[in-house]
């Protein structure tokens, strides 16, 4: 073998590859289901707690595939101000008054 062959039981990656995961603010269902269950909730306290654990339960799931904590804040940012949008689609959609009456 030549010195300038390469030695092909040596393996050395020459780029490093990026893992690119699905769309977080292309989950609509989970979007819409987050919205929805946060809207129900009987108060603030309630509806932070549901948060924190989506939030946790997003990180976890972008940390699996390596993710940087920055990556990760980004997708979480980009996924929350989305259920921000369908919440307030949600309002807009829902009478004012649930029972009909004026």
């Amino acid at each position: 073998m030549g010195t300038d062959e390469p030695d092909l039981l040596i393996f050395e990656p020459k780029r490093s590859c990026r893992f690119i995961p699905f769309p977080i603010t292309g989950r609509i269902g989970r979007i819409r289901e987050v919205a929805t269950k946060i809207r129900s909730k009987q108060s603030d306290r309630h509806a932070a707690y549901y948060r924190k654990q989506v939030t946790e339960a997003l990180a976890g799931q972008l940390q699996k595939i390596h993710l940087s904590k920055v990556e990760q804040n980004e997708l979480v940012d980009a996924f929350w101000l989305e259920v921000e949008r369908e919440m307030s689609r949600q309002s807009r959609r829902q009478p004012s008054n649930p029972d009909g009456a004026m």
